[in-house]
């Protein structure tokens, strides 16, 4: 019996998944982020930068609020002096200035009247936009496809010249390819839709939250830059982690036409930042048949192919044998 190794068998590439990458974050830029960032009102800033009170330009930006009988938020050296002399005292503990509703001067309380119908305005506005974000999402799906079938013929192409010193390798029918690519497409479409989901429920819960919070329109914003910086890290993940997955699959269905039984288990070496899970490290070396996946978790009896796990880095050293 003759035996023969492919090393390294051919993957999507790294700069294939950047362009997914970019594709899953413009999908979710355009149905979340947009729409989001265009409801808040602007301020008008000129009326503001007319205002001789740093105090009631402060209240105007949301900079400061007024709650419960004290002032909270961002304090500069100019504003603290201006409550001080309004009759506020300073708490510490709190860190917030306090001043009783009965002593406000009528401009503060006209102001803050103003800042707080200002803000539930906004507020509404950003509520309307994430529902009809969250009626976004259901209805309009997102179709990879294209991506994959370009990726799987550039990887089926690479394959066949790497089978070629070794097998006649039959190849998968269109068909056969389609359906991989289309069923990894629909698998991305509905986590991403429910990464949306999870996303819109978070803004709006972190926006009510922040009535009565200083740097009211500050914190707006960044609360819907800390989400984009999410969707930002959530998008490669996806695209990573599905598409490295699809490139296994496709390796097993070729492999396994082309007459394999299995592969050699390899492992990666390792850092102590990115360790080889314990488990995986077992496995190196090891003859594992594609007909039976061994334990790659064994406090869950979870299974999967060299790659196919969550964050695998472990490779395959496909096996063909020969009378």
């Amino acid at each position: 019996m003759k035996t023969k190794l492919l090393r390294n068998p051919a993957q999507i590439t790294n700069k294939e998944i950047e362009v997914l990458e970019r594709e899953i974050m413009k999908y979710l830029t355009d149905l979340i982020y947009k729409p989001l960032v265009k409801s808040i009102p602007s301020v008008d800033l000129k009326k503001i930068q007319n205002s001789k009170s740093d105090v009631l330009k402060a209240i105007k930006t949301g900079r400061i609020i007024y709650s419960h009988g004290r002032f909270k938020g961002n304090f500069t050296a100019s504003i603290s002096k201006e409550l001080s002399r309004a009759g506020a005292k300073w708490d510490a503990k709190t860190q917030s200035w306090k001043l009783s509703q009965s002593l406000l001067p009528q401009d503060f309380k006209k102001e803050i009247s103003l800042a707080e119908d200002l803000y539930s305005s906004a507020q509404a506005s950003v509520f309307t936009a994430l529902d009809q974000v969250m009626h976004d999402i259901e209805a309009k799906s997102v179709d990879f496809t294209r991506f994959y079938d370009g990726a799987l013929l550039s990887m089926d192409l690479k394959l066949d010249k790497q089978l070629e010193a070794i097998t006649v390798a039959p190849q998968l029918t269109v068909d056969e390819m389609e359906k991989i690519s289309r069923e990894y497409s629909n698998n991305l479409n509905l986590y991403i839709q429910k990464f949306s989901k999870e996303q819109v429920l978070s803004i709006r819960k972190k926006v009510q939250g922040n009535f009565y919070s200083g740097n009211r329109y500050e914190n707006l914003y960044e609360t819907i830059k800390r989400s984009y910086s999410v969707s930002d890290s959530k998008a490669k993940f996806l695209a990573r982690q599905e598409t490295k997955l699809l490139s296994m699959k496709y390796q097993e269905a070729r492999m396994t036409s082309a007459g394999s039984q299995g592969y050699i288990w390899r492992c990666v070496k390792g850092s102590p930042k990115h360790p080889v899970r314990a488990d995986h490290k077992k496995l190196d070396g090891k003859a594992i048949t594609w007909s039976s996946p061994p334990v790659v978790d064994t406090r869950k009896g979870r299974k999967a192919h060299a790659g196919e796990d969550f964050g695998c880095r472990c490779t395959r050293e496909i096996v063909f044998k020969f009378n």
